[in-house]
């Protein structure tokens, strides 16, 4: 996942952005899952 070298540009940006942004909204939506538990729902 890391460039080589130390600069990130925009095509590696647009190279891996979808994937980053999945693994975003699979990380939120197990915090979510794991608050819930936690605390309780919400509504």
């Amino acid at each position: 996942m890391y460039p080589q070298g130390h600069v990130v540009d925009d095509a590696y940006v647009d190279a891996h952005l979808p994937t980053q942004e999945a693994q975003l909204r699979l990380g939120a939506a197990r915090l979510a899952e794991v608050l819930e538990a936690t605390l309780g729902d919400p509504g």
